[in-house]
């Protein structure tokens, strides 16, 4: 499911990394020619795409609506998944339903930050992403026209040599993604407009699990420990 994972990550990314904008679709055309990609925070729209992994076509159902999304898609073992994410809150629902149950966790995001050793400069962030971001040309997707992106992987990450490129709306919609120019994430239906309230809340009657991450510093103390393992074996 990486690029599954891929395409909701980018999504959440173009949210988080630049500024406000308007949700007007009919923006002016020298939006797409900016040196940044436009973004959706201020968007709100259900909609529908096709992700194709493997040579498999999964259908996959988007809500966003502020700082909340919800993504939905069949689950492998049967039944569905649905993902809901608020960066206001700082929480992940998870929802599985499989043979008639329905199954739900809540993590905590901010718990990803505690033991930080320096506060996340978004700026910086927003400022990199930007340095590796660059233009491609006009694009379309599910009746909708935008602009083509493409997103160099940070330096210091050894990540294998493919490219891949978003395309956006003038109001920062990711309506198609491709990888190595193969198309994997394509739009079929998009419509704006505010979204139900309890599209982003755990149905009533369904009994939540809370999940934590671990920390920062627990993770770094792994990574450690793991080091020291590795140094003794390789010791005569």
């Amino acid at each position: 499911m990486r690029i599954a994972a891929l395409a909701f990550v980018s999504l959440l990314a173009l949210g988080a990394c630049n500024p406000s904008t308007s949700s007007n679709s009919d923006a002016p055309a020298a939006a797409a020619n900016d040196a940044t990609p436009p973004q959706a925070s201020g968007v709100a729209f259900r909609q529908e795409a096709t992700l194709t992994i493997g040579g498999q076509s999964i259908h996959q159902i988007i809500y966003h609506d502020g700082a909340r999304i919800r993504t939905e898609m069949p689950s492998p073992a049967g039944g569905s998944m649905t993902s809901i994410v608020n960066s206001e809150t700082h929480e992940a629902i998870s929802i599985m339903q499989i043979g008639g149950r329905t199954m739900a966790t809540r993590t905590d995001l901010s718990q990803v930050q505690s033991g930080a050793s320096q506060p996340v400069d978004i700026d910086a962030l927003r400022a990199q992403m930007q340095a590796r971001t660059h233009r491609v040309g006009d694009c379309s997707a599910g009746g909708e026209n935008g602009s083509e992106w493409s997103v160099e992987p940070p330096p210091e990450v050894q990540a294998p040599a493919v490219a891949r490129t978003m395309c956006l709306t003038n109001d920062g919609i990711m309506i198609q993604m491709k990888q190595d120019g193969v198309i994997v994430f394509d739009t079929t239906s998009l419509q704006r407009g505010p979204q139900d309230a309890s599209l982003f809340a755990v149905p009533p009657g369904v009994q939540v699990t809370e999940t934590h991450l671990p920390s920062r510093e627990s993770v770094n103390a792994a990574i450690e420990r793991a080091r020291a393992a590795a140094a003794g074996q390789g010791t005569p």
